[in-house]
């Protein structure tokens, strides 16, 4: 059922994927910062689907699952029976087992190399202090952040020869880095992409909350008393010469980001005179993040999740209240000798009338009859009726068994009065094939 699991997971992330998107709209229109709900989406598309199974079997038997316990279960196309039963989903499972910890164990191998060529730049760099602060000094990579537990300022030798004002701008951009801790996030974010690489929506999420971190490093920036103008020159100008330091925040990280980052910082700045029509917006993208989200947590997507473990193709009864019918069944049920039987009505006996009552019934898996699924299908007379009615209580049945477990059957028994026996016994007939 991995297969299943995944796409489950798939899902649901994408789903808190457009919730997070709308929210980061009304919180970038409100002026407020965005990366929190991004960093939430993560988290939760990445630890929900693997947390929702354990939920389950740490629910009480016959309690109603709750709202953020029902998803992931739409997904589940195929009915259990087949799906089970499939001889080819457990190699399916053991391929996909395979393929996701050959894709997270490249992944971790590549930032492990990330983390030594950080520690290799660190040593080969030139400490010093530039403006007052105590920063890294290297020929190429920067400017960015490097280092986790005791993060840098990292300056490439040729923001050195900026103007001061500028070169202020670069400052204060990395040191808003290394206050937010942001190395630690970006740590997060490769690897919850490393553990679930399958998961193409986390990918975007990471991406849209890397994005959200530099857009909220410019907007301290801008808060601080920078130019929009005099900064969005210096976005451009590190672009151009841009080298890439690995895991690291930088100054500009992703050229296709650059853009975005621009347009964010002329938003802010034109927010004031926006007035009723900026409330109207801030209020439509909240209800619209709002309403997504209840979507993602409550509609059955995410709570009865399919267990990620490989499919069992052993056979196994359905988990459902209606009753099996015979062709369904591996033991069907059977009378027992040592049940009671109809009593031939004395009026009926007396005139040597003769007749059939062909009844249907649940036995449960106690082999007794279910009195309220009683239904007569053909009588030949009311007696010969009241008097199975009234047997139903003292029929023994041996119950229907699936995969060794006792199940609840639908039977049709036809049950015959003749003159040449002084009691009635049961003939079973086949069960007719369940309607289309």
């Amino acid at each position: 059922m991995i297969a299943l699991w995944m796409l489950s997971a798939i899902v649901f992330a994408a789903l808190l994927g457009v919730a997070a998107w709308f929210g980061e709209r009304a919180l970038r229109l409100a002026g407020r910062p965005a990366r929190g709900v991004w960093l939430f989406a993560l988290a939760a598309g990445a630890l929900w689907p693997a947390l929702v199974p354990l939920l389950r079997r740490l629910r009480p038997a016959g309690e109603p699952a709750a709202a953020g316990v029902a998803i992931l279960n739409a997904v589940r196309i195929v009915p259990d029976r087949v799906t089970t039963a499939a001889s080819w989903l457990p190699v399916l499972d053991r391929m996909l087992l395979a393929v996701w910890i050959l894709c997270s164990a490249m992944l971790l191998l590549r930032y492990l190399l990330a983390w030594r060529a950080v520690r290799a730049m660190r040593r080969s760099a030139e400490c010093t202090e530039v403006d007052g602060v105590r920063v890294l000094v290297s020929q190429q990579i920067g400017p960015a952040v490097v280092g986790v537990r005791d993060a840098a300022v990292l300056l490439p030798r040729a923001v050195l020869d900026l103007d001061a004002s500028l070169r202020a701008l670069v400052l204060r951009h990395e040191e808003e880095h290394v206050r937010a801790r942001d190395t630690w996030l970006l740590l997060i974010l490769a690897l919850t992409v490393a553990t679930l690489p399958w998961n193409l929506p986390l990918w975007w999420i990471a991406r849209r909350a890397r994005l959200a971190l530099e857009v909220d490093c410019d907007a301290r920036v801008l808060a601080a008393g920078a130019s929009a103008d005099r900064y969005s020159q210096v976005l451009l100008l590190a672009a151009q010469r841009r080298s890439a330091a690995p895991l690291t925040p930088m100054l500009v990280a992703s050229r296709s980001h650059l853009e975005r980052r621009i347009v964010a910082m002329q938003e802010r700045t034109a927010l004031e005179s926006r007035g009723r029509m900026r409330t109207w917006r801030v209020a439509a993208s909240t209800a619209a993040c709002v309403m997504t989200a209840v979507v993602a947590w409550t509609a059955p997507i995410a709570g009865q999740t399919p267990t990620p473990r490989p499919a069992d193709t052993t056979a196994r009864p359905r988990q459902v209240a209606e009753p099996y019918f015979e062709f369904q069944v591996e033991k069907p049920v059977q009378f027992a000798s040592s049940s009671g039987h109809p009593t031939y009505p004395a009026e009926l006996k007396a005139a040597k009338v003769s007749g059939e009552v062909l009844a249907q019934f649940v036995v449960d898996t106690l082999g007794y009859v279910q009195l309220s699924t009683y239904k007569v299908l053909k009588s030949d007379h009311q007696l010969f009726t009241e008097a199975v009615k009234n047997a139903l209580p003292t029929l023994r049945y041996t119950p229907a068994e699936i995969g060794g477990r006792k199940v609840k059957q639908l039977v049709q028994q036809s049950f015959t009065f003749a003159m040449d026996n002084s009691t009635v016994g049961p003939v079973q007939i086949p069960n007719p094939k369940k309607p289309r």
